[in-house]
């Protein structure tokens, strides 16, 4: 079925600049957890033999030249097009950022310490205040988007708690859109810092948007192949992206019943 483990799909079609594909890493690593989300294996030995045989490849497939990364698949296109415009407004945000000067950038790091204090004491709206008169005093430092993306999460209730709460409801959406836009912000202001990747990717598994979330993990363990946060980010994504879809098919098809 065409339509079978999409978010596993996508996953398997990322490169990074070596041409490299996550089964690639996880085949060289020897992660047998991963080797089976993204080569849908039931069982460990399946994995084992399915690693073993690939790394006895390896060698003659990663001399070749790195190919592009590959689109987005095509019944992907809404998460896709959500995707780049969220990226097209942080960018252009970024752009109209003026540099400041070193007072302010002081003034900045003070602010920050202050936040950096209150998220020690689990103070997190306090914390979210700090983080934002930093950004107000030097709007170009990623940290401090970043920072205060995690407050935001933070802030989070228990899903168990906003079930039946419209209201709770409508508070969470919001602040997941200000933690994501942080952490795009962030991004974009550091391209090749791992932890505004990870922010990007926590946010969007706060969305429920696993297969965008594994796509943020992955770029992060482009720059960081050792970074386990990221790592298991990838995985949680993969699996969760893999339940969500099964989910929906077992749904549609009670439905057509």
């Amino acid at each position: 079925d065409d339509d079978d483990n999409t978010s596993r799909r996508y996953c398997q079609t990322i490169k990074n600049a070596q041409g490299e594909l996550p089964i690639d890493l996880a085949v060289q690593e020897g992660h047998i957890g991963c080797v089976m989300l993204l080569a849908n294996l039931s069982t460990e030995e399946e994995a084992t033999d399915y690693i073993a045989k690939r790394q006895q490849q390896q060698p003659t497939t990663t001399t070749k030249s790195s190919p592009p990364p590959p689109p987005r698949p095509q019944n992907d296109e809404n998460n896709n097009s959500e995707a780049e415009k969220e990226l097209q407004w942080a960018k252009a945000h970024v752009a109209e950022l003026k540099q400041v000067s070193r007072e302010n950038q002081e003034v900045a790091l003070a602010h920050k310490k202050t936040g950096n204090d209150y998220f020690a004491k689990k103070q997190y709206e306090n914390a979210i205040d700090a983080y934002t008169n930093a950004i107000a005093s030097n709007p170009n430092e990623a940290t401090f988007y970043s920072n205060r993306s995690a407050c935001y999460l933070a802030l989070l209730p228990p899903k168990s708690t906003t079930n039946d709460n419209h209201d709770n409801n409508n508070a969470t959406t919001t602040t997941i859109k200000h933690a994501l836009e942080d952490a795009l912000v962030a991004r974009c202001l550091r391209p090749n810092w791992p932890k505004a990747s990870f922010r990007l990717a926590i946010a969007r598994m706060q969305a429920k948007r696993y297969q965008d979330a594994a796509e943020a993990a992955w770029e992060g363990l482009q720059l960081d192949q050792d970074n386990q946060e990221l790592k298991t980010l990838l995985q949680t994504a993969v699996a969760k992206g893999r339940q969500e879809h099964f989910s929906n098919v077992k749904q549609q098809q009670q439905q057509q019943q």
